[in-house]
Parts: structure tokens; C-alpha cells; sequence
């Protein structure tokens, strides 16, 4: 196992080769010097002007953040501190890990770039969440190894890096922020994800017609709103209010049509109604129910 003498050099190496891609693809490297927030450079793209567009309207300039991983090894993973990789997680741009190998004469033979899209971003969110939930939130102390399943090879010359980030990146950096957002905050939550408890002082026959949509409004008391986000709850992700009104409106009611017919007349009607029940919802079976209303009705059966 090489010692920290070695491990040192060679990511110092590993750096050096990097730095050295990055001006053969015309990039901008910057060293964050000392690295302590995840990454190791902060890499800018040249500014270029699409012609038929006014140049005040072109404003995405492409940036990403590196972290550079070098082993005499190869690399079966990438094994990363957890505060790190959630850094990469956090910021509002791009985000890459470069792993290159080593051989004995300090030359790189294998190199991978893997991207901290969304695949990854839910595996680093789902661990930080469990590190919490088992007590350990110094991520500092925590690792995680990232998969290469769907990393891409590096050239040993480097020559085609700037050609794999805007392989990810996409012709906007502003689109690509967008889903960035989009998948931290949305990734490890389902249909079961929110759970909902409150006190009601009625009896179940209010209860019910609240949910049907007899009563627009209850009264209730000690609410508590706990999320499961990746099937893991946390007592610091719970909201609690002590009293308050809860109401429910339904934005895109489901619709039944009513036919009725008497054969002796040779006559039928048909009616339009909205339909509400409580299918779905855990009940006593003599408490469940169903309604059909409009304008001229309202008809609630038992089911």
C-alpha cells in the first residue's frame, strides 16, 4: 500500500496531467489551493459567439468543478469522503471526478471521467440521509464508493476531456443547471413519501364528509407532516403545528355520467356529475363511501 509520501506524489501527477489536458482543449484550469471543499479545479470554457444572435443575448458561459482521483491501481470504483461528494452535490454548476492510473514510470495508463449527474446525485443524497438517520452526520468521517458503470474513458493524451464534459453539459449550461436543481430536490421522493397525522375532535361520520366533500373545512389539532425521503424518515424532517384548519379542494375532480331510462316512455337522460370517495384511504368498511353531485343532486352511497 503506497504511503503518504506516494500518495502525495502521485496526486500531484495526476493534477499535472490534468492541468496539462485542460490547455490542450483551450480550457481555463484554476487550482483550488488548499482543496477543501470537494474539488481540486475549477475548469471555464472559452466564450464563444454564435453568429445570427445578438451578443448581449449570448450569456452561457460554461464552468465545472474537477476532482481528480490518481492510483497506481485500477480503478473497480471511485471512493470518495461523503462530504465531498456532497459539495459536488450542492453546487449550482457541473460537476466531475477524473480518475487516472498510474504505472510504475509515473505515466498515465487508464483514465475515467465520471459525472456527477443524477444517477449519482441520488446514491450521494440516499447515504447522507441514512448517515443521518444511523447517527453519524460528521460526512467528513464517511465514504462512498461511486460505481463506473457509466463513466467514460479518457484518451491518455486527454484530447477528447472537453469533448466529454460538453457531452454532458449540453449546448446550456443554464438548461443543465436547471435539472441539476430539479434532481436534488425531487430524487427519493414517492407517492408514500409524505405522511400526515393530525387530532380531530368530530366523530367519523364528519370525518367522512369532510373527505367526500360535504364539509369544505375541520378543525384539528397537533398536525405533524414527516417525510420519507429515499424511505428514510428523520426527526429533524418533521413539521408540527398545534392547531389550524385543514381543507382539501380538489383541482381536478373525477367525472361519472348518470343515465336514466324508463323503457315504458322509451325516454332517457343523461346527467354529467362529479365523483368522490374514499377508496384508497385506510377506514372502518361501514365508513367508506361514495358521492355523485352536481348542480341538481348530491347522492352518497355506501360501498
Amino acid at each position: 500500500m503506497p504511503g503518504g509520501g506516494e500518495n502525495q506524489e502521485l496526486g500531484d501527477l495526476g493534477e499535472s496531467d490534468f492541468q496539462g489536458w485542460c490547455i490542450r482543449n483551450s480550457l481555463r484550469c484554476t487550482k483550488s489551493n488548499p482543496d477543501r471543499m470537494g474539488w481540486d479545479f475549477f475548469v471555464e470554457f472559452p466564450s464563444q459567439a454564435t453568429r445570427g444572435r445578438s451578443l448581449d443575448s449570448q450569456n452561457d458561459l460554461k464552468k465545472v468543478m474537477i476532482q481528480v482521483k490518481s492510483s497506481r491501481n485500477k480503478f473497480e470504483h471511485v471512493r470518495c469522503k461523503l462530504s465531498a461528494l456532497k459539495n459536488l452535490v450542492d453546487a449550482d454548476i457541473p460537476a466531475f471526478i477524473a480518475c487516472l492510473q498510474f504505472n510504475g514510470d509515473n505515466r498515465v495508463i487508464h483514465a475515467m471521467l465520471v459525472h456527477i449527474g443524477t444517477a449519482a446525485i441520488e446514491v450521494i443524497l440516499r447515504r447522507v440521509r441514512q448517515a443521518e438517520a444511523d447517527g453519524a452526520p460528521d460526512l467528513h468521517r464517511t465514504f462512498l464508493s461511486l460505481p463506473l458503470d457509466d463513466a467514460n474513458e479518457i484518451h491518455l493524451d486527454g484530447s477528447n476531456l472537453r469533448a466529454l464534459l460538453e457531452q454532458h453539459i449540453g449546448s446550456s449550461n443554464s438548461q443543465y443547471l436547471q435539472q441539476k436543481i430539479r434532481a436534488r430536490a425531487s430524487c427519493g421522493y414517492d407517492h408514500n413519501s409524505i405522511g400526515v397525522n393530525f387530532s380531530f375532535d368530530g366523530d367519523d361520520e364528519q370525518l367522512v364528509e369532510f373527505l367526500i366533500g360535504r364539509h369544505p373545512e375541520i378543525t384539528i389539532t397537533n398536525l405533524t407532516i414527516q417525510r420519507r425521503r429515499f424511505g428514510i424518515a428523520l426527526p429533524s424532517d418533521i413539521d408540527r403545528i398545534e392547531n389550524g384548519t385543514l381543507s382539501v379542494k380538489s383541482s381536478d375532480a373525477a367525472e361519472a355520467t348518470i343515465t336514466v331510462s324508463n323503457k315504458t316512455l322509451g325516454r332517457t337522460v343523461t346527467l354529467a356529475a362529479e365523483i368522490s370517495s374514499t377508496a384508497g384511504i385506510e377506514l372502518p368498511q361501514n365508513l367508506h363511501r361514495m358521492r355523485l353531485n352536481n348542480d341538481c343532486f348530491d347522492i352518497v352511497f355506501n360501498f
